[in-house]
């Protein structure tokens, strides 16, 4: 019995590690006035022009405003879901 409890209360704990929501990503802005939100592990995200998430091929190379060319790594797109869900309950 207790080696149950031990197994449900480890699985709690790698399962909220997973969805750890990262509270400082940046954007940067691209050419096309999307924009690329970067994770700190350095996994990325897209956002449209209004702010919404899109799917992207993960090895897409996108354009800056400033002219410098950035490579899509990982589509977390889920992830950023999930940050700005919890920026909007949180104002």
């Amino acid at each position: 019995m207790n080696k149950i409890i031990f197994a449900a209360l480890l699985g709690g704990v790698f399962t909220s590690a997973a969805f750890a929501v990262d509270f400082n990503p940046q954007q940067v802005e691209l050419k096309d006035g999307t924009g690329l939100v970067v994770f700190e592990d350095g996994k990325t995200a897209m956002v449209d022009q209004y702010g919404h998430t899109m799917k992207m091929d993960q090895s897409a190379v996108m354009e800056t405003k400033a002219g410098t060319q950035i490579a899509m790594n990982g589509n977390e797109v889920q992830r950023l879901q999930q940050f700005q869900k919890q920026t909007r309950a949180h104002k």
